[in-house]
């Protein structure tokens, strides 16, 4: 900590001109604002004229009780702690020495000084360093990102924000090791904010970058210097992991196959993220991992930080020779296309024969074929794009990483009761302290082998602070420990944060069959041949529980629909809808839904609904059975649901997985049927059967539909349409992935 000083003189007459001319200078040591230590020791503050000093007097912040109204005569006595400073008054000087700074005795130090009868004043203005918090890199919330990386082609805004320091500190940007260019930052931004007492000053300040696929693996990095931190400083390092789909490059032409023996084209694919891969050749298709005929199609291998290895492999070139081939290379981004042709070339590699032909080769991009030679019949293609790992890192000095691990990594799901469960944060190097806060405890405490836990039942688990790692054992799971776990550790100065989701398992209600109400089962007999629509519910679980169908203990799998989970305060209910043709041999069997959860005894319970045929030859008459008429009513608006379960960031949906979504149409009459659609493509696969339910307001539908999302969907609109007597109601779903 230090202390600033500001000089300000000022007259106590009013002279004229001859004495104006006369007017002495006087100057303090120091001349500007400082700052110091906090408790420095023999701190000197000076005022020095250029004429002997008649009377020196001085106000000396913190010490507000002096016998005159202008502070303490120096040639008459200072208060404890404070003593002369300085030259004779005859020499022109006069200050004072203060045996120790304290935090409240900072402010401005004034001296009065008598010169030839006039008085004049100076002052010295002082206060004590602070260090200011970790700094913090901030990305924009505009900034589009995309399988935990940053999309290429936009400009993304970071901003470095360092808080409470006194002075204020400097900030400065470099990229890649060298200085970012001054257009791309912006002005200082400054504030101040009264903490203790003192006017601390938080600085931030934002650059401005356009991030392309060349600036994939850069690191950018925002360094803060403060007198406080000596010659040490906080730095904040961003490695910059820009994603985009593989880059066109130009068609390829290499040296034909040899007439014998085997040959491998090895191409080194860059992309971001990695891409699969498939080969053609005439008129094979080879996904990555295949082996067709004489040709063998490798899973791509990482050679490096940003290289996968594509091998295609032709084991006896004897039999066939091919001349052209096609690799597509696929990301979450997008597919690349790649043409290779084989030709005749000398031994400079030039071709013999010039080559008029273009081959279409589907990519959109349309590129010219370069020439490369062939080694070893083995043939190297370099196709550029890089991988990197977006993780913004905090480095103290800019020389080691710190990463805090956690174990259980991420999530762990126990149940209530359960004893002994261990939290644990790991780092390479040894801690300064540990500070964990746990769900239930009424405030964060320090983890550590010294210190008894503040809350009973929790007890410190691991190697200790020397070896990285902290932890605590919680001796019983209550329901109060739901919720995230999290361990702040400190390394060199400079703290980081590891987080642990504790789902504490709660027993959902036993699983529900319910028949849908435009199935006629009268006394739970079934005819045979007729379809029935089951809907199995698990009400009110943490976490969802998983659900499945057995007929007399044989797990079904066909005609059963998606899991839909709707979720709220840490609660799920589950429900699937399941669809069957009633056989004659399905009599007296058994048709059984089983939730499955940690948190059940055993694992998992069941409900079962007894399917019973119906006598169809009996001489007895059948009662023909009519419903009150009713007028047709039109069902609400329908509504598309999208289940708890399906992956989302900022409402877009991950590519590769699959998007489970409700189609609700309520109080209808007849009930309303349902159209899916994909823009203008109609959906048949992956739909649950509708369920119908009754009740006093008219028919209420539902259904479930389980769509693998692609990269290409985004964009796409998903459309329910309900149709009805009364009129067709859509509702649609816009698709945005990631």
């Amino acid at each position: 900590m230090s202390a600033f000083v500001w000089c300000t003189y000022q007259r106590r007459s009013l002279l004229t001109p001859l004495a104006l001319a006369q007017t002495p200078h006087i100057e303090t040591v120091p001349a500007a604002k400082t700052y110091y230590r906090a408790r420095e020791k023999n701190v000197d503050l000076l005022c020095r004229a250029d004429k002997p000093i008649e009377r020196c007097l001085v106000r000396i912040p913190g010490y507000p009780d002096a016998p005159e109204a202008d502070g303490y005569d120096v040639s008459v006595g200072l208060p404890n702690g404070v003593s002369y400073y300085g030259g004779s008054l005859a020499r022109g000087e006069c200050g004072v020495r203060l045996a120790s700074l304290r935090p409240d005795r900072i402010g401005k130090f004034v001296c009065v000084l008598e010169i030839g009868g006039q008085r004049h004043e100076a002052a010295i203005e002082y206060g004590i360093q602070v260090e200011p918090q970790p700094s913090v890199l901030k990305i924009s919330k505009q900034t589009a990102f995309i399988d935990g990386g940053i999309r290429a082609n936009q400009l993304v805004k970071a901003r470095c924000v360092s808080r409470r320091g006194l002075p204020a500190a400097n900030l400065t940007w470099s990229l890649d090791n060298g200085p970012l260019d001054a257009a791309l930052v912006q002005p200082l931004e400054s504030s101040e904010e009264l903490v203790d007492g003192q006017l601390l000053q938080t600085v931030q300040q934002e650059v401005h970058i356009y991030v392309t696929p060349q600036d994939n693996g850069k690191t950018l990095v925002c360094e803060t210097q403060h007198s406080a931190l000596g010659k040490k400083s906080q730095r904040i390092i961003l490695p910059l992991n820009v994603k985009f789909p593989p880059e066109a490059i130009p068609h390829i032409r290499i040296a034909e196959l040899p007439e014998s023996g085997s040959a491998t084209v090895n191409i080194t694919i860059h992309a971001n993220p990695q891409p699969t891969t498939r080969w053609r050749v005439n008129g094979r298709v080879l996904n990555e991992g295949e082996t067709v005929d004489m040709y063998q199609a490798f899973i791509p291998r990482q050679t490096g930080a940003s290289e996968y290895a594509v091998l295609l492999k032709n084991s006896d070139c004897g039999l066939e020779r091919a001349s052209l081939f096609t690799l597509e290379a696929s990301n979450a981004l997008g597919t690349q296309t790649y043409v290779i042709r084989a030709l005749k070339v000398d031994d400079g590699g030039e071709p013999l024969v010039q080559d008029n032909n273009e081959v279409d080769d589907n990519s959109g991009g349309g590129s010219a074929f370069w020439l490369i030679s062939c080694i070893d019949s083995m043939w190297q293609v370099q196709i550029g794009v890089t991988l990197a790992i977006l993780s913004a890192t905090l480095l103290t000095g800019g020389v080691v990483a710190i990463q805090v691990i956690t174990e259980p990594a991420g999530k762990v799901t126990v149940a209530e009761g359960q004893r002994n469960v261990n939290l644990l944060c790991l780092v390479e190097e040894p801690i300064d302290f540990c500070i964990v806060k746990l769900p239930g405890a009424p405030a964060p405490f320090a983890a550590s082998d010294k210190l008894p836990a503040p809350i009973e039942g929790i007890k410190f688990y691991g190697l200790g602070w020397s070896k990285g790692s902290c932890g605590v054992t919680i001796d019983t799971i209550k329901a109060t420990h739901d919720g995230e776990f999290e361990c702040t550790v400190s390394v060199r100065g400079q703290t980081y944060k590891g987080t642990i989701d504790i789902n504490v398992s709660v027993a959902p209600e036993p699983p529900k069959i319910e028949l849908a109400s435009n199935v006629d089962a009268p006394n739970g007999e079934f005819e045979f041949g007729k379809k029935v629509v089951l809907k199995c519910t698990s009400r009110d679980g943490w976490p969802a529980a998983k659900l499945s169908w057995y007929l007399d203990g044989v797990r079904l799998t066909d005609d059963v629909g998606g899991e839909f989970v709707e979720t709220a305060n840490r609660r799920a209910t589950v429900q699937q809808i399941y669809r069957r043709a009633i056989a004659v041999e399905d009599h007296k069997k058994q048709l059984t839904c089983r939730a499955e959860h940690p948190a059940y005894d055993g694992g998992f319970m069941e409900t079962s609904l007894p399917i019973k045929l119906k006598k169809v030859y009996t001489n007895d008459k059948q009662e023909v059975k009519k419903e009150a008429f009713t007028a047709p009513v039109k069902p609400r608006s329908p509504q598309i649901i999208v289940s708890s379960e399906v992956t989302q960031r900022d409402g877009a949906f991950k590519a590769g997985s699959n998007l489970v979504v409700q189609c609700v149409s309520k109080d209808g009459n007849p009930p309303a049927g349902f159209l899916w659609f994909l823009n203008d493509q109609l959906i048949y696969e992956g739909l649950s059967a509708p369920y119908v339910s009754r009740n006093f307001r008219g028919n209420t539908v539902q259904q479930t539909l389980t769509y693998p999302l692609k990269a290409a969907d985004n964009g796409k609109t998903l459309i329910c349409k309900a149709r009805h007597p009364e009129g067709s109601e859509e509702t649609r779903l816009p698709i945005r992935t990631f």
